[in-house]
């Protein structure tokens, strides 16, 4: 009786053995049967039987178990045995969870400091320096707005007026008093230009890049004033594209002219009245981002803009000019010059 416990319990043993990636073993399987005793008796005894299998080792999966399994799983890389991850060109860390300056992080135009701090340059802000801050706005070379009445028979010019800016790059308004109306052309003109530095470039991900002016515009705005017993004013508006406008993808580089003519120009234009003429153009630009990894193109990026304006305005007066002195209204003289030559103050 021991012996026969002893046999099963040795039969009963089972055991694995690994070939790669792959552990094959024995599964004891029991079933419950009787055996004679001598001539006349039985007993119940229990039966062993085996049947081989296999599964994955630890640390693999799929259907060949050549699957790698990392835990936590690889972020910015590739798991290529059991919690052991490969990191692509832009990643680092135990399990690739960091981004490096690369494609997926852009530094430009800056200094990357390794891994992953990106310094910008003097100019540019931003995690990834795409906007362009208050040094880079463009400049205004000239600004000018001139006002035509033209026959449209003969084409004879019967009037014109000229707005032409002495300082077109500051916030100063130029403005000038007319007494003309029944205007029907418009022309509106500047020229711009944005000088951008010298960039820092950083890193083989940068495949190409332009800069300069990316737009240009102009906005006529007419007010008018409230009619005598009205509680409502006028106010009316007309926008212009400047021809052959650039784009953030296609800046123009060095000085960009804008020239726009309305020839269809209708507006009313009473006594009292206001029209402004704005003009913005814009600085901007594009980096072209290549992929670390494949060595191709990977996306475009586009730098947030600077704008300058500028304002150029008209003041209708239809009334002819009267001086107090003619209806005896002055509150004092308003000049006194005691002598015709003098090397005096004089008094106003």
């Amino acid at each position: 009786m021991e012996i026969t416990l002893i046999i099963l319990a040795i039969a009963g043993f089972s055991f694995s053995v690994c070939y790669g990636n792959t552990c094959y073993f024995q599964k004891p399987l029991y079933r419950w049967g009787t055996t004679k005793v001598g001539w006349w008796g039985r007993k119940i005894v229990r039966r062993v039987y085996y049947s081989t299998g296999s599964r994955c080792c630890t640390g693999y999966n799929g259907p060949s178990c050549r699957t790698p399994i990392c835990n936590p799983p690889c972020i910015g890389g590739t798991c290529v045995s059991p919690n052991r991850c490969r990191c692509d060109n832009a990643h680092i860390g135990s399990t690739c969870q960091t981004v490096v300056c690369s494609h997926l992080k852009p530094c430009f135009p800056g200094i990357c400091t390794y891994p992953h701090n990106c310094r910008c340059q003097s100019g540019f802000t931003g995690t990834t320096c795409l906007t362009l801050q208050a040094s880079q706005t463009p400049y205004l070379l000239r600004t000018s707005t001139y006002l035509v009445n033209q026959e449209r028979t003969s084409g004879k010019v019967l009037a014109r007026f000229l707005s032409d800016s002495t300082a077109p790059n500051t916030g100063y308004t130029d403005r000038i008093w007319l007494m003309k109306h029944d205007f029907n052309i418009i022309n509106i003109y500047f020229e711009s230009i944005y000088k951008y530095p010298l960039l820092e470039e950083n890193g083989n991900y940068i495949e190409n890049y332009g800069f300069g002016i990316v737009d240009g515009r102009a906005r006529l705005t007419l007010t008018k004033i409230q009619h005598q017993g009205s509680s409502t004013s006028y106010r009316h508006q007309k926008n212009y594209t400047c021809p052959h406008n650039p784009n953030t993808a296609k800046p123009q580089e060095g000085v960009f002219k804008c020239n726009i003519t309305d020839t269809d120009f209708d507006w009313l234009l009473e006594n009292g009245d206001i029209m402004v003429a704005t003009v913005s153009t814009k600085s901007g630009g594009f980096r072209g981002i290549r992929s670390l990894d494949t060595l191709s193109h990977y996306r475009n990026d586009f730098y947030e803009t600077q704008t300058a304006t500028k304002h150029m305005q008209f003041m209708f007066d239809y009334h002819p000019p009267y001086h107090c002195m003619e209806t005896k209204t002055c509150s004092r003289q308003p000049l006194l010059i005691r002598n015709d030559i003098s090397k005096g103050p004089v008094t106003i």
